[in-house]
């Protein structure tokens, strides 16, 4: 028992060196990216999570509108149009990277404990539709801000 022990803890203390070096080289791309800085503006954003977005959107100037961000990262409804039947939107598409999602959801959390405007909206569509529609309508609206934020080069405000 004691050998068991002894290698785990060895183990252990090899993985914490190993996360360590992760996060000193995660830290130093982040303070380098430029995208990234103004990404860690928003609260809740930290260097993995500014890092991630960043490198997904990639140059912004391939999004002619906030809509087309949203769409990349597969946050806008899909259309199940069929014969003379128009209009009838379904799920959201789901076309982007799923961590992308996963990390904009971390972010509506952090975001709508501070940011006044977002936590009303939030609560008036989860009122009407529920709580999952509303987090990826919060999801589609922070996507949107990116993209003016990237496009401006202004820092996020909270309202």
């Amino acid at each position: 028992d004691r050998i068991v022990l002894e290698l785990a803890i060895e183990r252990w203390e090899t993985i914490e060196g190993q996360l360590d070096r992760v996060q000193l080289e995660i830290d130093r791309r982040a303070e380098h990216h430029a995208a990234a800085q103004l990404l860690k503006t928003i609260p809740g954003v930290g260097n993995l999570t500014a890092l991630t977005l960043a490198s997904r959107i990639g140059p912004i100037e391939r999004f002619p509108r906030p809509a087309s961000l949203a769409n990349m990262f597969g946050l806008t409804p899909s259309i199940n149009d069929t014969g003379e039947t128009t209009g009838r939107l379904g799920g959201i598409t789901k076309h982007g990277h799923p961590n992308v999602r996963y990390l904009l959801g971390q972010v509506v959390q952090h975001l709508t404990r501070v940011d006044r405007t977002l936590r009303e909206a939030r609560r008036k569509i989860r009122k009407r539709r529920g709580a999952k529609i509303a987090m990826v309508a919060i999801m589609r609206r922070i996507a949107c801000r990116i993209w003016h934020m990237l496009r401006t080069g202004e820092s996020y405000r909270v309202t």
